[in-house]
Order: structure tokens, then C-alpha cells, then sequence
């Protein structure tokens, strides 16, 4: 029945507002979404009847859905930072090419792709109308925009060039003011012009204007050159040299033996130590009288004998009874006796041993002072057979061996260590220490007199066969030797020669004896002597390839460019000592020749010093020749110029410019040294109105407010969309190029636009087809570039509308469950 079929139209449409309503608020955040709106009409009626009035009775048949209508009003923007980002503002749609179709959008979320096209996020061509030379053509068919990403902008010559000056009214005859301009040549290098004015007569000035152009060295090897590299020794440094002792001599050394003793079940045991350190034992001197208990003990002859053959004597006293035993262990020997024996008065227990002794013998060189880090102990017996170390005597640097003998002197006697004796001989510089089982440990140095040579080599050369160096100094003992200069072979490494020095250092007084405190090292071709009483004789020669700095000139029509006063060439190398010299530039005189320039040089250089260097200047080439050379500074010439780059200006009783009445054009300068082509410049004297730039007047000469139209080879930096799609790009050159303009176009009916997804819009035949142009024209909108439009849905419109076709829904639906009790009712009524 109809009364299911009205309330189930009613849920569709419904259904489809609601759906609307929840696809607005999906796309709230979606770049320069338009929400949308759905509206209802009613179906078609049904004539039931009329009244008695004639009046028709019609019943309707439900709902339909008549339009979702798009609200088209801009969106706010919203600012970014991204250069290709573009909100549009008013009418009018960006126009973007998929695969040759062409799309509406106003979603300017765009970014470039590898090869600089400005693309959508769908990956689209933006387009737009191309330029040429930075000229937009908005009659031209439509192009995708690209940017120039990593690309280089062509330089561009100066053709013209200006300034606002005043000149001094007031300067005297002969004063020059220069006032200087930056331009361009072909290839993009930069010059400062100089316009030099001189006053020649009251209300007159010359000019003469030139370009300067720094020249680019070249640089070759050139033939190999042979420099000496030596070196005066510094000032006196202090080396110190470690002392080792001569081999010990081995006296026999008579020492007085007092036993040690102790006391164990009614015995004493009374032990005699022969001998320190584990060594060998030692012999029982003939002086030797022992007494115990009447009984005397001495050895066989009067004359030494060993610790054995005393035993032997001494067992006698053990089988009568007197000793309890008797015995040897190493170096010692031990009786034991009673207690009462040991207590006997006529008991002697002292003994004469012969012990080993040694002579250590210390030789310090001439003039030799202890030095204060040594820690030389010494360990020997004391009185009573034990061992003792001294602690190494505290002294200052510089200290002598006198001094230092006393100090150890002192310090064994303290120790209570016997038998030995320290002898200083300033005579021959030696300190001997002498004693019984004797040991020493720790070090003793000396302090010597140094030197220090430095030679500096070039750190790729080599070492020269000339070479005939040799170093004079001490050895150990105090004797003097010199070491040869060993044999060298021609392309000699430096490192071997320095291991060659120091083979014959280590053996300058014989096999195995050094010069004390000398030695040769090298760091980045620096070689460096350091010894103790050294001298240095003869040279050290080094092979080393020389290098050749060539400076071109250049010239037009066959005149050859001079030598500008702005050079400030310097020139480094080595002298005959093996420093460095560096020479200044000489004084330039007006257009100096390029040969008058170079024997300038020459004799700079000769008067430093500097070895191995020649300057020559011929056919318009400087060149500078010489091992170890560098150069710093600049050669600048003067390009080459017309006549009509000087002349005259002359002025008025105020001060206004009188002749030249105009601009001064033909102003070329050839001979440029990168190889540009001639510069051909217009200098504008006048202003666009024609008034003069230049004045004389009562006032300091001053220059302003320069212009010129050349530019560098620039590099691309980046680019931004300006309010009317203008897309311009700037160069690190400070030039900025447009590249093109993005296109907007817009239709007679908006709503017949079809929704492609993507932000896109397809045009139909309702709409009509897209109008195309640029911004502000035919009521189209702006631009701004880094930013984004924003979805124009209203969210407090939105949950009304939810709300309104939630309760519609819901109303529908109510109707069917009323038509459908109806229903039952009806059946229940047949029943």
C-alpha cells in the first residue's frame, strides 16, 4: 500500500542527508574542501477526487532529493612557509593537466617533482602560461609550470653603467677623486671599474676610466733545482745524558767481622756473614785471631785461607767438647758453645775477612753538572753483616760533583753502611764509588750544554749528493768525536739519511760508543739535530723540484694590457740558511710594461736572498721559476682601452654638467684574461629625463646611488608565488627571473562542476566549459603564495543539519511502524 512507499522515500532522502552531512564533517581538515548542502522536492500527486467546490483532491507520493548543492566561498588561509603552497582566494579554480585532460582545483597543496614541475599531491602538472627572458606571455597556450631546481643562470655583461657624483668645486688643479663601479664581463666575472676624475682647470675635470683584472696563476713543475738548507744553532738548550758505570773493578777489600748471635736451650750460636748479595764466599784473612775459651784460632800460617779450612780447626774444639757444633751456609759461619763458655771473659769473637770489592767509575763530560732527577741508591753492609740502601741524597739541578760526592758520603755514613767511599776528580770529570759487596741501582744523570739545528727540507725532496754535513760532540767517556757525512746516493729519501745519522752517531767514538746526548729526528721534512757540547759543520743539500707560476696578459688589437698599481704580488722562498724570505711588491708606476715589472721583482727577490728564483716577462706572460717557491697576492692589469675612455668634463657657473651633452657610448675594453669577449658599455652621464648625474660643486667629491646592468652566473636558491600566480625564482646572484604565471580559470555554473575525487572538478555540459586566465582579470581571485586554503565546512551548521535529518529520519521511520499496526489491524479485522 502507498503508506509504506511515501515513509520509505522520506528514509532515503534522509539517508542521503545525512551522509552529506557526514561527508563535510570527514573533510573538515581537507585543503580547500566546499561543503556541500542537500535539498528535498516532493513526488509526484495523485488525483483522488474533488470536493463540492470542484476543488482537486490530490495526495502526494513521497520525497526526493533535488540537489546536493557545493558552497563555493573561499576557505581562510593559512600560512605554511612552503614556497609551493598557494591558497586562492575569490573566484576561480587552478587548472591542472592529468594525461592530457584538464581538471578544476582549489586544492594548492603542490610541490615540485625531480625535474622542477610544479605538480599536485595527486602527482598532476600545474599549468600555467610560460616565460621568455623572465617575460610572462599570457597569450600562449598553456604550459605545465616547471622550476629551474639546481639549474645556473647565464650571466649577463654590463652594457651600461651610471652613478650620481658631485666633484669638489673647490679641490685644487691636480686633484683626482676616483670613484669605482662594479660590472660584469661575457663569461661572469666581476671587475671594479675605476672612473678617476682630475681637476685641470677651474670648472674642468679629465676622467679616465679603467678595469683592473686580476689574473689567474698557472702552475707547472719546471726542472729540478738543487737548494741548500741549513740552519744556525739556537740559542743553548739543556740535554740531559743518563751515566752508566765503567765495568767495576775487583779489589780485595780487608773489613773487620762482628758476628751476630742468639741464644737457644742453655747455647749461643754466634754466626759471621763473609759475604752480601748471594756472592761467592769470601777468605778468611790472616790477621784473623780468634779466641774461645783459652783456645786460639788462627789461620794456618798466618796466611788467608778459606771458610772451609777454619771449619776445619774449629771441629777440634767441637770433638774436645768446648763447641756444641759448628757449621757453613753460603757465605756465613756459625758456632755454637754453652752459655758459660760464650759468658767467658778471655772469649774474642771478632775475625779479619777478606771481601770482595768494586770500583763503579761515573765520567761526565766537560762541564757536566748532576742532574736533578737522578735517584742513584747504594746497598752494602752494615758493622754487623746486615745489608742497608741509602735514599738517593736530595740536590738541586746544576749540582756539582763535589757537591753531590759529600751528599752521598753523607747519607752512607747515616745508613751506618761500612767499606765504601766516594771519590769526585774535577780534573778528569769522573765520580768513583768504592766498596765491599757493593750493589747499584737507579739512574745518575748528567746536564750538558745543548744545541739545537733545525734544516728545513721540502717535504717531497730529496737529499742531494753534495751533501758533506757532519756533528762534532762528546762520547761518554768525555773524549771528542765527529761523525762523517755518511755517503749519500743520488734520490736519497730523507728518512734514510737520518737513519744514516744516527747509525753513525751511535758509533762516533768506535763501535758501540755514542756521541752523549745527540740526536737526529724529522717531522714534515723538518730535520732536527739536538746534542749535547754539538757542533754543526759544512751543509745538508736537498734535491727539490722547482715550480713555474706563469701570469698571461692580455692584449687587443695587438696592444698589450699593463701591469695595474692595485697588484700586491708577494713572492716566498728559501734563503741560503734554509729560512724563509718573503719579498714585498714592488712600487707600480702608470701602465708599467710586464718586463719593467719582472725585473722589479728580480731584484727584490735577489736583494732577500731568495736562491733558485727568476722572474722573466716576455710576450705578455710574467713567469716566476724557483724550487720551494710560493707566491701570494695578486697580478692585476689594466684592460685594454679605447681612446674615448678619457676625456673632459667642464661645468657651468652652477655647477651643472656642460659637456658632454650626452650619454658617452663605445667605452670597450679588450684583453680580458678568462677570455671574455670586449667589454662594450654605455656610460649614462644623463639621467632617464635627460638631467646630468654629475655636478661640481662646493662640497667634498663624493659617488653615489652606482647602477649597472650586468649580473654573475647565479645559482638557483628558490622561488615564490606571487599575489597574481606569478612564479619568479632568485639566484644566488641576487637576480631574480620570473618563469611563469599559474592560470586560474573558472565556469557559468558552479554546481554543474562534476566531483572527480582528489579535490578535482571535471567541467560538463552543464556547467559550461572553463574560461581561462590570470588572476584579478574577469572577476578571478588572488593568490598567496606559502599557504593553503582551508575547508570552508562550519561544524556548528553541520551538527544542525545532522540533527534536523536525524529527526526526519527518525520520523519516517515512525510512520512505518504506524502503517504497519494499521496494517495488522485491518488483517486482524478479517479474522
Amino acid at each position: 500500500m502507498a503508506s509504506f512507499s511515501i515513509p520509505l522515500t522520506g528514509l532515503k532522502a534522509d539517508s542521503t542527508a545525512l551522509n552529506t552531512v557526514a561527508n563535510d564533517l570527514s573533510n573538515m581538515s581537507t585543503t580547500a574542501f566546499k561543503a556541500q548542502s542537500t535539498n528535498f522536492s516532493d513526488l509526484f500527486y495523485q488525483q483522488v477526487g474533488t470536493n463540492g467546490a470542484g476543488d482537486l483532491v490530490q495526495v502526494g507520493a513521497g520525497v526526493k532529493v533535488a540537489s546536493n548543492e557545493i558552497d563555493f566561498t573561499a576557505g581562510t588561509p593559512t600560512s605554511t612557509d612552503v614556497a609551493s603552497n598557494v591558497a586562492l582566494q575569490g573566484s576561480g579554480f587552478f587548472v591542472v593537466d592529468n594525461g592530457g585532460t584538464q581538471f578544476l582545483t582549489r586544492d594548492g597543496d603542490f610541490q615540485t617533482d625531480s625535474t622542477g614541475n610544479l605538480i599536485t599531491t595527486n602527482g598532476e602538472n600545474v599549468m600555467g602560461y610560460p616565460a621568455v627572458k623572465g617575460v610572462v606571455n599570457t597569450a600562449a597556450a598553456l604550459k605545465g609550470i616547471n622550476i629551474p631546481i639546481g639549474q645556473v643562470q647565464n650571466p649577463q655583461a654590463t652594457s651600461a653603467f651610471g652613478m650620481t657624483a658631485n666633484l669638489d668645486s673647490s679641490a685644487t688643479v691636480g686633484t683626482s677623486y676616483p670613484a669605482q663601479i662594479k660590472i660584469f664581463d661575457s663569461l661572469g666575472n666581476s671587475y671594479e671599474a675605476t672612473v678617476n676624475f682630475t681637476k685641470t682647470a677651474t670648472n674642468t675635470w679629465s676622467y679616465n676610466i679603467t678595469v683592473p683584472d686580476t689574473l689567474a696563476v698557472a702552475s707547472s713543475p719546471a726542472a729540478a733545482a738543487v737548494m741548500n738548507v741549513g740552519s744556525t744553532p739556537s740559542t743553548a738548550t739543556t740535554v740531559t745524558a743518563p751515566l752508566t758505570a765503567a765495568t767495576p773493578a775487583t779489589p780485595s777489600w780487608l773489613a773487620t767481622l762482628t758476628p751476630s748471635s742468639s741464644s737457644a736451650g742453655g747455647n749461643t750460636t754466634y754466626t759471621w756473614n763473609f759475604g752480601a748479595n748471594g756472592g761467592a764466599a769470601n777468605a778468611v784473612d790472616g790477621s784473623t785471631n780468634l779466641t774461645i775459651a783459652g783456645n786460639s784460632i788462627t789461620p794456618a800460617g798466618g796466611n788467608p785461607e778459606t771458610m772451609a779450612a777454619l771449619k776445619t780447626q774449629l771441629d777440634t774444639l767441637v770433638t774436645a767438647g768446648t763447641l756444641v757444633s759448628d757449621s757453613i751456609s753460603g757465605n756465613t759461619l756459625s758456632i755454637t758453645m754453652p752459655d758459660a763458655t760464650a759468658a767467658a771473659a778471655n772469649t774474642t769473637l771478632t775475625m779479619k775477612g777478606n771481601l770482595t770489592g768494586t770500583s763503579d767509575v761515573y765520567t761526565f763530560n766537560t762541564g757536566g753538572t748532576v742532574n736533578a732527577n737522578s735517584n742513584l741508591t747504594i746497598t752494602g753492609q752494615k758493622a754487623d753483616g746486615t745489608v742497608a740502601s741509602i735514599i738517593p741524597p736530595t740536590f738541586v739541578s746544576g749540582e756539582s760533583l763535589t757537591a753531590y760526592a759529600n751528599a752521598l758520603t753523607t747519607a752512607i755514613g747515616n745508613a751506618g753502611i761500612t767499606n765504601v767511599t766516594v771519590t769526585p776528580n774535577a780534573g778528569n770529570n769522573t765520580l768513583t764509588i768504592k766498596g765491599s759487596n757493593l750493589a747499584m741501582s737507579n739512574t745518575l744523570s748528567e746536564d750538558m750544554a745543548g744545541t739545537t739545528a733545525k734544516y728545513n727540507f721540502n717535504p717531497s725532496a730529496t737529499v742531494d749528493p753534495t751533501t758533506n754535513f757532519s756533528i762534532t760532540g762528546q762520547t761518554a767517556t768525555g773524549a771528542t768525536a765527529t761523525v762523517a757525512a755518511p755517503a749519500v746516493t743520488a734520490g736519497m729519501s730523507v728518512a734514510t739519511y737520518i737513519g744514516m745519522l744516527q747509525t753513525a752517531i751511535a758509533n762516533a767514538g768506535g763501535a758501540g760508543v755514542p756521541l752523549v746526548g745527540v740526536s737526529v729526528s724529522s717531522s714534515g721534512g723538518q730535520v732536527t739535530l739536538t746534542g749535547a757540547n754539538m757542533t754543526v759543520a759544512n751543509s745538508m743539500v736537498q734535491d727539490v723540484s722547482a715550480t713555474k707560476n706563469t701570469y698571461t696578459f692580455g692584449s687587443s688589437g695587438g696592444v698589450q694590457t699593463s701591469v695595474d698599481s692595485g697588484s700586491d704580488l708577494t713572492i716566498t722562498g728559501l734563503t741560503g740558511t734554509g729560512s724563509t724570505a718573503t719579498i714585498t711588491a714592488p712600487t707600480i708606476t702608470a701602465n708599467e710594461s710586464i718586463s719593467a715589472y719582472a725585473g722589479a721583482l728580480q731584484l727584490a727577490v735577489n736583494n732577500a736572498g731568495i736562491g733558485g728564483v727568476s722572474v722573466t716577462g716576455n710576450n705578455g706572460v710574467l713567469t716566476i721559476t724557483g724550487a720551494n717557491v710560493t707566491t701570494a697576492g695578486s697580478v692585476i692589469q689594466d684592460a685594454v682601452a679605447p681612446a674615448n675612455a678619457s676625456g673632459i668634463m667642464t661645468f657651468d657657473s652652477s655647477g651643472n654638467l656642460a659637456s658632454p651633452a650626452a650619454n658617452i657610448s663605445g667605452i670597450n675594453f679588450g684583453g680580458l684574461s678568462d677570455g671574455a669577449a670586449a667589454l662594450g658599455m654605455t656610460w649614462n652621464i644623463l639621467s632617464a629625463s635627460g638631467t646630468p648625474t654629475i655636478s661640481q660643486v662646493d662640497t667634498a667629491s663624493a659617488a653615489s646611488g652606482t647602477t649597472q646592468n650586468g649580473y654573475a652566473t647565479g645559482q638557483y636558491e628558490s622561488f615564490a608565488v606571487g599575489s597574481d600566480g606569478t612564479v619568479t625564482v632568485t639566484y644566488n646572484n641576487g637576480q631574480q627571473q620570473n618563469v611563469g604565471q599559474i592560470a586560474l580559470a573558472n565556469v557559468a555554473n558552479l554546481q554543474g562542476l562534476t566531483m572527480l575525487g582528489n579535490g578535482d572538478y571535471g567541467v560538463t555540459q552543464a556547467s559550461g566549459a572553463a574560461a581561462i586566465g590570470t588572476s584579478g582579470s574577469a572577476g578571478l581571485g588572488t593568490m598567496e603564495g606559502g599557504a593553503l586554503e582551508a575547508s570552508n565546512v562550519n561544524i556548528s551548521t553541520e551538527f544542525s543539519d545532522l540533527i534536523v535529518a536525524q529527526r526526519a529520519f527518525e520520523a519516517n521511520a515512525k510512520s512505518v511502524t504506524t502503517f504497519d499496526t494499521v496494517t495488522q489491524d485491518t488483517i486482524n479485522m478479517v479474522h
